[in-house]
């Protein structure tokens, strides 16, 4: 009976603030799409419709997919700043990336520990 009314509870404030338990950022698909157009120095490996993609690179990701990034690990994810840095992306562009990137952990972090980094983003 407790749990019940903690529940209830914690659902009316959710329902009150607007936002509900777990769900993801509102526009995380957005915020994807511009990571996506800021990657475009990536696609020359990490997408499977240019020439030029290289088949253990689209083993980690690829752009051409709408959830690109959402079968990376952490540490894959965070190891794209230092791929950047080899590939010379612009900060501005960089930036763009992080804010999905922190978009995409938040997601994650809000996911029940049974399955965090198992789901694909909406």
């Amino acid at each position: 009976m407790r749990q019940t009314g903690t529940a209830m509870l914690l659902t009316a404030f959710a329902a009150g603030s607007g936002a509900v338990a777990g769900d993801p950022p509102r526009d995380l698909p957005s915020l994807r799409e511009d990571a996506r157009a800021a990657m475009k120095p990536c696609g020359h490996c990490h997408d499977s419709t240019q020439r030029s993609a290289i088949r253990s690179a689209l083993a980690f990701f690829d752009l051409d997919q709408v959830e690109w990034a959402s079968a990376l690990t952490p540490s894959n994810l965070e190891c794209m700043d230092e791929r950047f840095a080899d590939l010379k992306v612009s900060d501005p562009n960089r930036a763009r990336v992080r804010t999905y990137l922190d978009a995409e952990f938040a997601r994650r972090a809000a996911l029940p520990p049974e399955v965090r980094n198992r789901e694909r983003a909406p």
